[in-house]
């Protein structure tokens, strides 16, 4: 059968003569076609402490317990409270000395270690579902496809815990995974699959009998499942945001399932890593947010707007928060991960100079020949906000790489603002700090 190679990432496919790395797709080699499997899910008393020890009452007395069959016997038990779904695994191994656990890259190939896997269909609509998984060191992975999606896709980065433990006869894996963090319905019944990978001896296995671990159509089902607050309001739409440097919206349509008016805020952050140097940014930074009012059972678009002023690598979060809620109010949150690709790359050579000493400001145009033509790119040195001097290149001169102004300015703080216009049209800008230093 045909498969898309974005979803082929995140498992292992394995015969006796090689071993062929298929991201995220695994076979099963027997059972498959036989009646999906079931799990009726149990509300925990009290939260389990996610440290892979398994030895809370809850694992003990309240869970569901089910089993992967194969060579090596898999324990899955499964439990949920007001505000998470919490999985653990118990992985005997004969020999735990060859548990394999060498990747420590979130995202990474962690399919061809010793790992578990978490497929989840929160909607039961046998299209959408998230993957969750991590090998024996606690890697984590994970990515999601949407009914309206194309592929696959590693981009979305869930908040979510994972914790392992090495013991005796394995190894023992135990994850808490947040509603908010997951896209629900108003639905009790969720797909779901329970997988391990095991190096040395090889195998793949599954609770639900798949061809492909990528198969949600044959996902087997967690009956049970309730959690009012995270259903009253739901995410109708939420197409995939493709970034650009300047202004972005980001429309996502939510649906209130309540007998009430439901007031919510719909709010974008930048977060982790944003700049072209890739430079770590340690705290939340607001993007964007809308407020809404949604009627009792009728849906309202949220309209976003926000700016990305530089190229790089950017993580973005959208969280929807219930305004009059005391508490706890976030109702829905999602994190991306995304490369954000500019028109032009700007950058100081230096960002300390001297009187006399010439500003060098290093560009490099990512322009067709066609887009070449009507580009300009206009380049103030500006103090207190005023420009003092300017600079301007157009077209084909901008196939070049820098700009040098001698300037005579006094010692102080200065800005450079770079702006690329494109038949009369602002498309970029950027600005950036430098400073004269007094002689000696």
């Amino acid at each position: 059968m045909q498969i898309d190679e974005k979803i082929l990432k995140g498992s292992a496919m394995r015969n006796e003569c090689k071993t062929v790395v298929l991201w995220g797709v695994m076979i099963m080699l027997a059972g498959a076609g036989s009646a999906a499997p079931e799990a009726a899910m149990k509300r925990f008393t009290s939260p389990p402490k996610i440290d892979g020890d398994l030895n809370e009452i809850c694992w003990e007395k309240e869970a569901a317990a089910i089993a992967i069959p194969g060579s090596e016997p898999t324990d899955v038990l499964l439990g949920y409270d007001d505000d998470q779904l919490y999985v653990a695994f118990k992985c005997r191994h004969h020999k735990p000395e060859n548990i394999k656990s060498t990747e420590f890259k979130r995202d990474g190939n962690i399919f061809m270690d010793d790992s578990v896997e978490v497929f989840l269909d929160t909607t039961h609509d046998h299209a959408s579902y998230y993957q969750l998984a991590v090998n024996a060191a606690g890697t984590k992975f994970d990515g999601v496809r949407r009914k309206d999606s194309e592929a696959f896709s590693t981009s979305w980065d869930g908040e979510w815990e994972a914790k392992t433990k090495k013991v005796s006869d394995g190894f023992r894996v135990e994850m808490a995974i947040p509603f908010r963090i997951l896209r629900l319905g108003t639905n009790t019944v969720w797909g779901a699959n329970f997988c391990r990978n095991s190096s040395r001896p090889s195998f793949n296995l599954s609770w639900a009998k798949v061809d492909l671990f990528h198969q949600p159509e044959k996902f087997g089902h967690l009956a049970g499942l309730s959690a009012p607050k995270y259903q009253t309001v739901t995410i109708e739409r939420m197409p995939v945001c493709r970034c650009k440097i300047g202004e972005n919206t980001y429309q996502v349509e939510v649906r209130n399932n309540g007998q009430e008016v439901r007031p919510v805020e719909g709010r974008i952050d930048y977060c982790g890593e944003y700049s072209a140097e890739f430079a770590y940014q340690a705290a939340d930074k607001p993007a964007g947010a809308k407020r809404a009012e949604i009627g009792a059972q009728s849906v309202a678009a949220l309209d976003m707007p926000f700016n990305i002023g530089d190229k790089g690598l950017i993580r973005y979060r959208f969280s929807l928060k219930d305004v009059i809620s005391s508490s706890s109010n976030v109702i829905y949150t999602e994190v991306f991960k995304q490369m954000i690709e500019s028109p032009i790359a700007v950058r100081l050579q230096s960002k300390v100079l001297f009187p006399r000493e010439p500003v060098v400001i290093r560009y490099q145009a990512n322009l067709s020949s066609d887009m070449l033509k009507d580009a300009l790119l206009k380049i103030d040195v500006c103090k207190d906000g005023q420009p003092l001097i300017t600079r301007t290149v157009a077209g084909k001169e901008l196939k070049g790489s820098a700009i040098f102004i001698q300037s005579d300015l006094p010692a102080g703080a200065y800005i450079i603002r770079c702006e690329l216009f494109q038949q009369d049209r602002r498309v970029y800008t950027r600005e950036d700090a430098f400073e004269i230093m007094a002689g000696f």
